[in-house]
């Protein structure tokens, strides 16, 4: 009979031990009480991630949960940074496929649409992904620019089609 006992409680005691233990080492943010209590710096909205594929996603109805998050990153942008004029915003990771230019691209439209200019420049020099999928002709980009003294800034410009002041 104790033995029973014994090998029902460590039934029950071995997987909660093991949730707990793995769980320890994971290196994935769970939630935003996670990310706050990791850092000191203040988390100004959650992106809400888009069903549709490719970067650019205003005006499509189905979209307005992702286009307000970035609507409320706007928001708390101009909250922290007060009136200041030629803000830089840096949107960086080292790994891949984790929506980088997702949120450039539509953290940049949210803001042009607010008449802000943006200027989004994309210094991935090895895979840039701005604007191979915006339907915008490659003319060249930044290291095309720094390596040539035969283009011309104006001609690595480029407008966005659907946004104004976006480029």
């Amino acid at each position: 009979a104790l033995n029973l006992i014994l090998a029902f409680l460590m039934s029950l005691m071995l997987p909660i031990a093991w949730i707990v233990f793995a769980d320890s080492f994971t290196e994935s943010i769970q939630s935003v009480e996670h990310l706050k209590s990791l850092s000191h710096l203040p988390v100004l909205a959650e992106i809400t991630q888009a069903s549709k594929t490719g970067p650019l996603m205003h005006n499509l109805p189905s979209e307005w949960k992702a286009e307000e998050s970035f609507r409320n990153v706007a928001a708390g942008l101009r909250f922290q940074s007060g009136e200041e004029e030629n803000q830089v915003i840096g949107i960086c990771s080292t790994v891949a496929a984790e929506g980088k230019t997702y949120c450039t691209v539509n953290l940049g439209a949210t803001l042009a649409k607010e008449g802000k200019r943006v200027l989004l420049i994309d210094l991935n020099v090895r895979h840039p992904q701005l604007y191979r999928q915006e339907d915008q002709p490659t003319v060249g980009g930044l290291v095309d620019y720094i390596r040539s003294n035969e283009v011309r800034l104006e001609s690595i410009l480029q407008a966005d089609r659907q946004v104004t002041n976006l480029h």
